[in-house]
């Protein structure tokens, strides 16, 4: 994958009179194409950030009291062929489209499909995460079957359980990816996408809870009490529940927090920026209380000593197995 790429923009240094005009003309380019309108003639003030992936858009969006559209006309002039998520973070807007209003308040997330007519008004200004992708990234989720309004899905992400976690971990990675964009890989952009089918996938709650679920662990794997009693926790489920659940998957929940673990312990082993990192240190950032039993366990899941792999270019490219089922992470 190549280096995203990224743009900036800003109406600081814009004369007053044309920022409306400058917003838009940069959201045509970038984004989604919009009519913009400021209230009581006040000067727009807008920000954002955004980065270009294979199959995503995403960018950081803060600005003034304003109100935008997309009409027919826009829609036929720059069509978006795709979805559009709209992550809030601050300011309470509404959003309109022919079926009806929804309120979009910090802690919530609306997709539309992007050739939509749609209205949106921020009172208050707001600042938020939008996530353009092809309609195939999220198949059948605004589907006329779907439950959802003409084109148009809503979700709260405050609400207990996986929708929380999941919601949460999507901030991050869009954070993730706006904050350090040279570092935004494949692999951030695919976990993005999980965490979007995970929220809007009503009709797979147990492919969500799983979701949820590896979220949780790529989160905490570091603490060496995790367990599937604090996952089952964090997700709201039961932990026989959860265990049946990673055991249709073809994986325990203790062979789910080893492999994570493996995977950042062999990142770290890798990686020259972290070569001055003693054994001891990666062990901990690992989320193993002894260095004795990393040991242990990173030459069972790859026939090699962490030190071995350390020093030997062939043994980088080794990934974790799943199939070794010997050992227990905790």
């Amino acid at each position: 994958m190549t280096s995203p790429a990224v743009t900036w923009f800003s109406t600081r240094g814009v004369p007053p009179e044309r920022r409306t005009a400058a917003w838009e003309s940069h959201n045509d380019a970038e984004l989604v194409s919009l009519a913009a309108r400021t209230r009581s003639g006040a000067p727009l003030h807008a920000e954002e950030l955004t980065v270009t992936l294979p199959r995503l858009r995403v960018a950081r969006v803060a600005a003034t009291s304003h109100d935008v559209s997309r009409s027919a006309a826009h829609i036929a002039e720059a069509p978006v062929d795709g979805l559009v998520a709209y992550l809030a973070l601050r300011g309470t807007s509404t959003f309109e489209v022919a079926a009806g209003r929804t309120v979009l308040s910090p802690g919530s997330m609306i997709v539309v499909d992007g050739d939509t007519p749609f209205r949106r008004s921020f009172p208050r200004g707001l600042a938020e995460y939008v996530v353009t992708m092809p309609r195939d990234s999220l198949p059948a989720v605004l589907a006329p079957d779907a439950g959802c309004r003409r084109g148009v899905a809503s979700v709260d992400l405050r609400s207990p359980g996986r929708a929380a976690v999941a919601g949460a971990h999507l901030a991050r990675l869009a954070s993730a990816v706006t904050g350090r964009p040279a570092l935004a890989d494949a692999d951030l952009q695919s976990r993005m996408l999980d965490c979007l089918r995970s929220l809007l996938d009503d009709e797979q709650p147990e492919a969500a809870s799983l979701h949820a679920a590896r979220t949780v662990i790529a989160e905490r794997f570091p603490d060496p009490e995790l367990g599937a009693e604090e996952i089952a926790a964090a997700i709201n489920v039961s932990v026989r529940q959860l265990s049946r659940i990673f055991a249709r998957s073809g994986q325990s929940v203790p062979q789910a927090i080893r492999e994570a673990r493996m995977r950042f312990a062999r990142s770290r082993l890798s990686s020259p920026e972290h070569a001055g990192l003693a054994l001891g240190e990666i062990a901990e950032q690992s989320g193993f209380r002894s260095l004795a039993h990393f040991s242990r366990t990173y030459r069972a899941q790859f026939g090699c000593s962490p030190s071995d792999h350390r020093l030997s270019p062939h043994i980088r490219h080794l990934t974790p197995s799943r199939s070794d089922t010997r050992r227990s992470t905790r």
